[in-house]
């Protein structure tokens, strides 16, 4: 299963900065770069932050969602979070949540953070920010 996931996904660096999203860009600079390269806003409700600081955004990439938050205040860019499940009915289903520290949404090219600890999108309260 992981492996179907990181075919779908690859995390090869790329060299061309201009479609880069990363944490400190303005959201601004993002929404138009998903928009134009096809990408389908989505909202999940698990991920919507209670903190009236942090906004959320979400668009569906390949066989999961990249999800962005971002500072409500200046609409910088906190952080990024890649979110995927199998097919399987939620009890037994296996779920990703990766870190994305760079996606370049042309080419669909990330470069992700393991962490020891994916956390339940069911009990989460927004995606993984950095201050």
């Amino acid at each position: 299963m992981v492996l179907m996931l990181l075919g779908t996904v690859s995390q090869i660096a790329v060299a061309d900065n201009t479609n880069i999203i990363e944490r400190g860009q303005s959201v601004d600079k993002v929404i138009p770069l998903m928009k134009e390269c096809g990408y389908k806003e989505t909202v999940l409700l698990q991920w919507l932050s209670a903190d009236k600081d942090t906004e959320v955004m979400a668009w569906v990439v390949g066989e999961g969602v990249m999800i962005v938050g971002f500072s409500a205040k200046n609409r910088k860019v906190l952080g990024l979070t890649y979110y995927s499940h199998d097919e399987r009915e939620k009890a037994v289903s296996t779920r990703f949540c990766f870190q994305v520290t760079e996606f370049n949404p042309k080419t669909q090219e990330m470069k992700i953070k393991l962490s020891q600890k994916v956390p339940d999108p069911n009990s989460a309260p927004a995606p993984q920010v950095q201050h």
